[in-house]
């Protein structure tokens, strides 16, 4: 993950970005090919498709998460060792930091579609109300996973826990 930011005017759109290229190649490549509307639009169009292409690299992060989630979860069930509570709590940080890094663009783009912006039309505030639902949308998977950590922890910890009380009996 990298930080972007994202400067909208009326008639401009600038971008910073952490280091050059992936997850704004796609924009880039719109643009360079001159074909669809991305040209024929204005500024405002241009600042979606940037934050629309953001929101959309979340998706096959939570995909991977997803999957890793699921194989933790048949270790921790079929053969539970110290080193997946590790991988546990690895991922469970992961998601913590892909939460914060989705909730302040989730408030920006709601800002942008609640605000009486002048340089966001009406037409482009429909495309942003769509952007905000994806980028709930992502938030929401990203808790999931994060409480389904939680719980595949306390699923490990539980017969270790019994097992110690065995022992100090």
């Amino acid at each position: 993950m990298e930080q972007v930011s994202v400067v909208i005017a009326k008639n401009y759109v600038i971008t910073f970005q952490e280091r050059y290229g992936d997850i704004l190649d796609p924009v880039r490549s719109r643009l360079a090919s001159k074909k669809g509307i991305i040209r024929q639009r204005g500024a405002d169009y241009l600042a979606f498709a940037i934050v629309d292409t953001i929101i959309d690299g979340y998706y096959p992060v939570l995909e991977v998460v997803g999957d890793h989630l699921e194989s933790l979860e048949a270790t921790v069930i079929n053969d539970p060792s110290p080193a997946v509570l590790g991988e546990l709590n690895r991922l469970k940080n992961q998601l913590i930091n892909l939460r914060r890094a989705i909730w302040p663009q989730r408030e920006a783009i709601n800002a942008l579609v609640r605000g009486d912006h002048k340089i966001i039309s009406d037409e482009v505030g429909i495309y942003l109300r769509d952007t905000y639902d994806h980028c709930v949308q992502t938030s929401e998977v990203a808790e999931m996973y994060r409480e389904m950590v939680t719980g595949l922890m306390n699923t490990y910890l539980s017969p270790v826990a019994n097992r110690t009380n065995d022992v100090m009996r």
